[in-house]
């Protein structure tokens, strides 16, 4: 249910992002990529990647992925993964570990081979995706790794095998490096873990010294036979330092160091490969790969210099405002569920369900009426002999007994009390009254569960369940009364009865057989005339107590949906809470406020244009009960539904970005009040949060970085007022370039900062955890594989020739 959620947001946001309604212009890549994703601690960075691209690049799915890692990943497509050889036993331990897994690397022949058909189906699934690319002249290839996974230790081979294999096609083939740092130190392996990172760094400052050679028998045939790949020159076009710590000092918050990053670096290689249309216009001070690349070496300088980039955005928070939509839309009709369910007072409820007190009477008399009359049938029955005189002294319960025996009463029991109970038994009235329920209440449009629900709590108003417990009390009061009659009956004498009785001749005569006769059919007559009448009221008390036991079982299940609907409420709450605090403060202000009026408006004019039971008519949710019956899924997949065909397309939802913030920032300020947010205070915090959030990925020691180059692009409608806000704010004294990317967008804005011109030695992270690098290289760890950089051998002291060691903060 969560990913449902998310994925909705994720696919509402790529299509905010898309969509033409707005005039977006849809970004793409102008050159085919290859993103080389090395190591398991890149995980996941490779999804908010993959995810990250696929909403916001229009030729995503020409954008070919590697993987190099241990992890089982989704399929995905145009993902490709590769299992590298995991190291030998001996060379498992964290002492060898990272040397293990290059020495294993050029040993295992079978997964060596691996590795180049996989490489192979590459080279072919580029010149299937080239109708994608504007321009297949060039393949930009982006190496993801992070520094502290031994994983990493095999970046250069394998960029150098892609770049070799897949320049075959290409006439050039340029790589760029995105070294991940993580400096928030977790766990007890924080020093073994910052050894690892410097390591990777120290290769890679070999790698992108002009004097750098690789050259290794890494392509193989099918038939084994090994040839060389070579490459002369820096490893890298540009190298890039990623760090969950920024320039200011402050960490990525829990749990988005991944997101951040890779947002990152995807503008990076959005900016440096983005088509554009049309000449540029000077105004916009376009990027210049080449300049930018030029200008990170100060004048003199050889190699051994590192670029960096921050990024931020901001702008229309789609996917939470998807979410918070939905939210309010689903509040709105449990909201409508439960003021219909207080809505109708008892008689127009009875009325409803077509229920009268004189109903149960009818339907227990119908029972009855269905079998033959049980005293006509007992005048057949055997009586025993006794005088007429002698009869007429006793009570009726002593007469039926000398006369009967208990063969009357079985006889009632077998031939009339047993057969109506069946017959109760048999016609299920109880069931018809669940059937009328469900019929009337619970999936009808305009009631639904929640009115069953309501209204079968015992105590509730209204309440059917109510109404029949009260019914089957006064029909129990009633019983007891007949009852009384009955017994009351039994001690009448059968003298009283008036039939019987003859005179002293005709007892002389003979008569006295006839007499008795009638004296016996006239106690029948009388006693089980009036156990009839009881087995009517017990046929009715019975039925008036199936009725409550299927009104308890339909409010069990009635409840239980009613528990599953406040739950997918309570989810749709969290997960709208989620996504605003990602969203940020500043893009997720007062989304639930605003979008709740938001809501309002569009429900009275749906209410208005198709009634009031447009929320679960057949254009709009259907039956709750019966979304309900196909499962939760099932029914989130409707709401889904119903709020993108009814919801989504209303003007409210087209506004430009600025002025979309800007009343939403304003939607809980009272009409007259004076603390109004004005436009020009929104740009400037906007402007503020900017620059702010987007502070370079890299924390650098400013005492000794004594080259910094900068440029600061805005991507966004070049002539929408915050742009232009922006770019006038940074209009005076600077020292860096500053520029627009030019895109038509009314979703927000977003600024990159590019920072280069540091070596190694500024990096805070390597100057701190090269004490570290040293003490374990010390301890006889082997952090180096196999594969030396040619000319740039570590030596045992661990230190590079040439490098200049920045000391330990």
């Amino acid at each position: 249910m969560k990913q449902l959620l998310r994925d909705f947001a994720a696919a509402y946001a790529a299509e905010a992002e898309r969509s033409g309604e707005r005039g977006e212009e849809p970004r793409s890549l102008r050159h085919p990529l290859l993103l080389l994703i090395v190591g398991d601690r890149s995980r996941d960075v490779l999804e908010h990647l993959y995810e990250g691209n696929r909403r916001k690049w229009s030729n995503h799915e020409g954008v070919l992925y590697f993987y190099a890692g241990q992890e089982d990943l989704a399929p995905r497509e145009n993902l490709v993964t590769w299992k590298p050889p995991v190291p030998e036993a001996g060379s498992a331990d964290k002492k060898n570990l990272r040397a293990g897994i290059s020495r294993r690397f050029y040993s295992t022949e079978a997964k060596l081979l691996e590795l180049n058909l996989l490489v192979r189906g590459l080279h072919n699934r580029l010149a299937e995706l080239g109708r994608l690319y504007a321009s297949l002249d060039r393949l930009h290839i982006a190496v993801v790794t992070r520094a502290d996974d031994p994983y990493s230790v095999l970046v250069p081979e394998l960029t150098t095998l892609l770049s070799v294999t897949l320049g075959e096609r290409f006439r050039s083939v340029q790589a760029d490096g995105y070294a991940l740092l993580q400096e928030r130190q977790e766990g007890e392996d924080f020093a073994y873990e910052a050894a690892l990172g410097v390591a990777f760094l120290r290769e890679l400052d070999a790698c992108q010294r002009r004097t750098y050679r690789f050259e290794a028998n890494l392509q193989v045939t099918g038939d084994g036979l090994k040839l060389p790949v070579t490459h002369q020159g820096p490893l890298f076009d540009t190298a890039y330092l990623l760090g969950d710590k920024d320039e200011r000092g402050l960490f990525a918050p829990p749990g988005r160091a991944g997101h951040i990053l890779a947002e990152t670096a995807a503008q990076v290689i959005l900016l440096k490969n983005r088509r554009t249309s049309g000449d540029p216009d000077p105004r916009h001070n376009d990027y210049h790969h080449g300049q930018f690349k030029q200008n990170l070496l100060p004048a003199g300088a050889a190699d051994g210099h590192y670029a960096s980039a921050g990024f931020a955005r901001v702008s229309r928070p789609s996917g939470a405002i998807a979410l918070a939509v939905l939210q309010a839309v689903y509040s709105r009709l449990l909201q409508r569920q439960r003021d219909q369910a207080a809505a109708p007072g008892q008689r127009e409820l009875l009325e409803l369900l077509e229920l009268d007190p004189a109903g149960p009477d009818a339907d227990a008399g119908a029972l009855l009426a269905g079998l033959p009359h049980p005293v006509e049938d007992m005048h057949g029955l055997m009586s025993a002999p006794v005088p007429a005189g002698e009869l007429q002294r006793m009570s009726l319960r002593d007469a039926e007994r000398a006369l009967y025996g208990g063969h009357a009463h079985a006889f009632f029991e077998a031939n009339t009390a047993s057969k109506a109970r069946a017959a109760l038994q048999a016609a299920r009235l109880d069931r018809r009254l669940e059937r009328l329920l469900a019929a009337k209440v619970t999936d009808d449009p305009h009631y639904g569960p929640w009115c069953t629900f309501a209204w079968t709590q015992p105590d509730a108003r209204p309440s059917l369940a109510a109404v029949i417990r009260d019914w089957r009390a006064e029909a129990e009061r009633d019983l007891a009364g007949a009852l009384a009659e009955l017994e009351a009956a039994y001690e009448e004498r059968v003298s009283s009865l008036g039939a019987g009785r003859s005179s002293w001749l005709g007892g002389l005569l003979g008569g006295g057989r006839g007499t008795a006769k009638a004296a016996a059919s006239a106690l029948l007559g009388r006693i089980y005339g009036q156990k009839l009448e009881v087995l009517r009221r017990e046929l009715k008390v019975e039925l008036l107590r199936n009725y409550e036991d299927r009104l308890d079982a339909v409010h069990r299940r009635m409840a239980a949906y009613v528990q599953r609907l406040q739950s997918l409420g309570d989810l749709l709450r969290e997960e709208s809470r989620r996504t605003i605090t990602e969203a940020g403060e500043e893009a997720g202000r007062n989304i639930p406020e605003y979008y709740g009026q938001v809501a309002g408006v569009i429900e009275a004019e749906l209410e208005s244009r198709r009634g009031p039971g447009f929320y679960t008519d057949e254009r709009g949710l259907g039956s709750l009960a019966k979304g309900l019956e196909e499962g939760d899924e099932a029914l989130l997949h409707r709401l889904i539904a119903f709020v993108r065909r009814d919801w989504f397309p209303h003007a409210l939802f087209r506004q430009s970005f600025e002025q979309e913030l800007l009343e939403r920032a304003n939607v809980a300020v009272p009409y007259d009040h004076r603390e109004v947010l004005s436009k020009e205070e929104l740009y400037r915090d906007l402007y503020r949060t900017l620059e702010n959030e987007a502070a370079v990925r890299a924390d650098v020691y400013r005492f000794t970085h004594t080259h910094r180059y900068e440029e600061k692009y805005y991507f966004g409608d070049y002539d929408s007022e915050l742009i232009r806000y922006a770019l006038e704010a940074e209009s005076g004294n600077r020292s860096y370039k500053l520029g627009c990317v030019h895109e038509k967008r009314a979703s927000g804005v977003a600024k990159l900062n590019l920072m280069g011109g540091f070596r190694l030695s500024d990096l805070m992270y390597y100057r701190s955890g090269l004490r570290y690098y040293d003490t374990y290289t010390a301890g006889g760890y082997v952090f180096h594989g196999t594969a030396v950089p040619v000319l740039q051998e570590v030596p045992e002291s661990g230190r590079l020739p040439e490098e200049e060691r920045g000391g330990a903060v």
